[in-house]
């Protein structure tokens, strides 16, 4: 992965996810991800990182830097999401899928083997965040 490309691509993010409470980026295409309806959750939980917005840029090159191989798996987009209950940023490795029974019961699963238990999932086209219960 070009790191400086990286770099490039930070500011952008960072902006995206001030503006609109999160961002969906897919390093694969180089692109932001157009919403679409599907629900979106962390594919590793335990890799999550939850930081304050303050934080934000430095923190996003380090997770890009360490996941740069995750971040490019043809399933996957790499997402932020401000929690609007604690405005800390979640930066993550997404996955998606179409039906949100599905998204929670693969959700609950991976909160049993991930490391961490995944709180909500979201849908950016609906504009929903479906909280999980654990």
């Amino acid at each position: 992965m070009d790191l400086k490309l990286v770099q490039k691509i930070i500011p952008e993010i960072v902006a995206k996810t001030a503006n609109d409470g999160g961002a969906t980026y897919d390093f694969r295409t180089l692109s932001f991800v157009e919403p679409e309806d599907y629900w979106y959750f962390p594919k590793y939980p335990d890799l999550t990182e939850i930081v304050s917005e303050a934080a934000l840029t430095q923190s996003l090159f380090r997770f890009i830097y360490n996941n740069q191989y995750r971040v490019l798996e043809k399933d996957t987009v790499f997402g932020t999401w401000v929690n609007p209950s604690t405005n800390k940023v979640y930066i993550d490795i997404n996955m998606f899928r179409y039906r949100k029974n599905e998204a929670i019961s693969v959700a609950k699963e991976l909160s049993k083997t991930g490391g961490r238990k995944i709180v909500s999932i979201y849908n950016p086209y609906q504009n929903k965040t479906e909280y999980i219960e654990h």
